[in-house]
């Protein structure tokens, strides 16, 4: 697991080798992970369950995301997505979920619960629905 955190965000793996002493310093930083995916909160019955389920599939699956400028800067801000660029009218951000273990399995664990998929599933459905959330490139995902 401590090669997995290496993989993703610097301050991970940091806070990893400045904690050596620290036994539950993996556990601590697997939690800080969580509660970031879950945007500040503990469980995902009290998270933003729209926010939280874009984060938790755009983990799991390469999404095209077009949302309002609002949205977008909350992934940012509490949802642990990065942003590449702001275009000059400050209108559009180019944000995405790079390739990370530790918070890919993160997403899993969060959906390790039946009820939990279901429910992040369902809003996700919606989201495609009603096109806030398109298909990648080569259209791959079905609904």
């Amino acid at each position: 697991m401590f090669m997995l955190v290496r993989l993703g965000r610097p301050l991970g793996y940091s806070y990893l080798e400045s904690n050596k002493k620290n036994p539950r310093r993996l556990k601590n930083l697997i939690e800080y992970f969580k509660i970031k995916l879950l945007g500040g909160v503990n469980d995902l019955t009290h998270a933003d369950i729209t926010c939280t389920s874009i984060t938790i599939i755009s983990l799991l699956a390469y999404l095209k995301i077009s949302l309002q400028l609002i949205l977008i800067s909350d992934l940012v801000a509490l949802y642990a997505a990065t942003c590449y660029a702001i275009l000059e009218d400050r209108e559009n951000l180019l944000v995405d979920y790079p390739s990370e273990p530790l918070l890919v399995e993160m997403g899993f664990f969060l959906i390790e619960d039946k009820c939990n998929l279901i429910k992040v599933l369902k809003i996700f459905n919606d989201l495609l629905k009603n096109g806030i959330v398109e298909s990648g490139l080569r259209e791959e995902l079905v609904t």
